[in-house]
Parts: C-alpha cells; sequence; structure tokens
C-alpha cells in the first residue's frame, strides 16, 4: 500500500516487520529485494547476482535493524495498526496471544527483560498532533553521554543535532563524536538535496572540534576499495 495522504514535502520513514505481535524488526533498512545484504558485505555470489529490475547485480548496503520479541514487538505491532488505519481508514484487529516462542534460534539475543522505548516523529496533519520524540531523544542522549557518541546515518542534515553535537565538542572534557555516513548519495535527486546539507552539518563539526575529538567515516568493501575518513585538520 503506497500512502498518498501526507503533507506534501513529508517523508515517512517507520521502516518495520511484525509477526504475530509477537516478534517484530524495526531499523533503518529498507524492505526491498535490493537492499539484501550480510553482515560480511560480500561484493559477489549467488544470492546477489540480478535482483535489480535492471536485471543488474545490486551493491552491498550497509543497515542496521533490530529485533524484539514479547510486549516491544507488540507495541511495534500497535504502532502498524494505528499507521495503517491513518493511511487507509481500515481498523485492523491485534493478532491473538502466541503460545510458542517466535524468537529466531540461530540469532542470539543481546539482551534479556530490558525496557525498550519507540520514538517517533510524525507531521502536525489534519486533526493529528505534531510528535517529536526521535528528535528529543537524540539530543537527550546528546546532552547525556560521558566518553563517546557513536551514530550512523545516511543524510546527516538536522541543524538541531549538529548544533547539540558542537557544543560537546567545545567542551575541554568533552565526549568523542563519531560519525558513520555515505561518502555520495547514491542518486543524483539525493546528491542534490542531500549532499550539501551533509557537507554544512560536518562543517559546523568540524568549526567546533576545538580538541580534536570528532572523525567522521564511510564504509566500503572489496580489496579495490581503500578506506575513506574525513578528520578534522
Amino acid at each position: 500500500m503506497l500512502d498518498g495522504r501526507p503533507p506534501v514535502g513529508a517523508c515517512h520513514h517507520q521502516k518495520m516487520i511484525v509477526v504475530d505481535d509477537a516478534l517484530a524488526f524495526c531499523g533503518g533498512g529498507d524492505i526491498g529485494p535490493d537492499r539484501w545484504d550480510t553482515p560480511q558485505h560480500l561484493g559477489d555470489g549467488p544470492r546477489r547476482e540480478k535482483t535489480r529490475r535492471d536485471n543488474k547485480d545490486f551493491d552491498s548496503r550497509h543497515e542496521v535493524m533490530g529485533l524484539v520479541d514479547g510486549e516491544a514487538a507488540a507495541n511495534l505491532g500497535e504502532l502498524f495498526r494505528d499507521r495503517w488505519r491513518r493511511a487507509t481508514g481500515e481498523t485492523l484487529q491485534p493478532c491473538p496471544p502466541v503460545k510458542s516462542p517466535r524468537w529466531p534460534g540461530p540469532i542470539p539475543p543481546a539482551f534479556h527483560d530490558i525496557t525498550a522505548g519507540i520514538s517517533r516523529t510524525g507531521a502536525a496533519w489534519k486533526n493529528y498532533p505534531q510528535v517529536r520524540e526521535n528528535e528529543a531523544l537524540h539530543i537527550a542522549s546528546i546532552r547525556a553521554a560521558k566518553a563517546c557518541i557513536y551514530m550512523e546515518n545516511q543524510y546527516f542534515t538536522s541543524p538541531l543535532i549538529a548544533a547539540e553535537l558542537a557544543k560537546r565538542l567545545k567542551e575541554a572534557e568533552g565526549p568523542e563524536v563519531i560519525l558513520v555516513s555515505t561518502e555520495h548519495s547514491p542518486s543524483y535527486f539525493d546528491q542534490l538535496t542531500m549532499d550539501k546539507t551533509r557537507l554544512v552539518f560536518i562543517q559546523t563539526l568540524t568549526s567546533a572540534d576545538r580538541h580534536g575529538r570528532l572523525r567522521v567515516y564511510s564504509p566500503v568493501t572489496g580489496p579495490w576499495a581503500a578506506p575513506s575518513s574525513s578528520t578534522p585538520s
């Protein structure tokens, strides 16, 4: 289902898969055949071949997805149903309780019995209020960091986040700041809209890095690729 109801200029990025309200994936990876990859990011292989629409092998992708079960998965299921109702007008019912565990055996859990939170972003639109939980979470985390701030994002463009990171870099005893992003955006449209704003973002931090605690990197794969990083001079 393609939702054509958001306000002009808005972008929807809630990427999740919910199974029986008992298991849920949530993260930054687009759900599509040419975005599949493994942690090894191998440059070739039979599972990578000709899955794109233009019949070409798809490139390596660096994405992060979280996997949760229990109440956290059920809450993501409720978030999905709310999003579906907004887009279609259809009300989906919750899944009946699942008796058997759904956790995939090959994946060892990183945490047990923890409290998980869901932070959202939403535009003020029609009868729906503005939601800026993601922004608030990022700012609170940056301000609370003691030793290191590590962030990954395809597009570092927010001036609010840049300003908060710059404040920490100016501190004499502040945390290290490590960013991982793309060196160049993949499409011509993205290059026009995102590359310049990302450069301004990084330049803001570079100017604030009085104590040499900023590092900016872009991932590379294959023996032909030399590591690419941007560090303050």
